[in-house]
């Protein structure tokens, strides 16, 4: 089955099916061109009714409906967030609530995401992401934020990545606060600050992520739906 391209500001921001190619298309009156909306010139008072995000319960899940291991989710990712003004931010901010699963998963997607706007916008960033790195990070903050209320999969998973992080497991709340402090990156160069310094336009970047983190999420919940309707 054909996909759709959903683009805007010359960003690829993910492929959608059909049923909802429709709904955008003719909420929009925006013309598909070789099996591309592109959502540049769309008007903002569409933004919201298009692109709803999940209002917050603070305890349960927006996407599989759990209350274990609910964790906030910011839609731009603090990796930008964290280089504007404190004012700027409150203008921009959008908060989610996801399971760890769940936010584990859409990270992955916003991590490929990343990518594409490094691409797209011509970022050229001269350091490695050390994945290790980041791995030991998430398991650290896990840890550090949520020790208590943690699966025994999850604390189990936690575990072994940073004991294979560290070579040992024997280590404390110091040796986790530490790689907490640490750069993703192996050298200095920041992507975020390149990236949000290429876009200039925040509130087009704050939409670009909501779009892009909406239809991972109702693309999702379609799946969840079709999986028990097969059952």
């Amino acid at each position: 089955m054909a996909q759709t391209k959903l683009v805007f500001d010359n960003i690829p921001i993910c492929l959608v099916h059909k049923h909802r190619v429709k709904l955008l298309r003719d909420s929009t009156a925006i013309p598909i061109v070789d099996h591309v909306l592109d959502l540049s010139a769309l008007s903002p008072n569409l933004n919201d009714a298009l692109w709803p995000v999940p209002q917050r319960t603070h305890d349960t899940c927006a996407v599989c409906g759990t209350t274990k291991e609910v964790t906030s989710h910011h839609l731009v990712p603090r990796e930008f967030l964290k280089h504007l003004p404190y004012e700027t931010k409150l203008d921009i901010l959008q908060i989610v609530d996801l399971c760890a699963k769940c936010h584990g998963i859409y990270e992955r997607e916003a991590n490929q995401f990343k990518i594409k706007l490094e691409k797209s916008l011509g970022v050229v960033t001269k350091d490695v992401l050390d994945t290790r790195l980041m791995r030991a990070k998430q398991c650290a903050g896990a840890l550090l934020r949520y020790r208590d209320k943690l699966s025994l999969s999850r604390l189990g998973y936690c575990l072994s990545d940073l004991a294979d992080y560290f070579g040992r497991y024997d280590f404390n709340t110091l040796d986790l606060e530490e790689i907490m402090s640490k750069p993703h990156y192996a050298r200095g160069q920041n992507r975020g600050w390149l990236i949000l310094n290429r876009y200039k336009d925040l509130e087009r970047f704050a939409l670009l992520w909501q779009i892009h983190f909406v239809e991972w999420y109702l693309a999702k919940q379609k799946k969840m739906l079709d999986k028990a309707c097969a059952e």
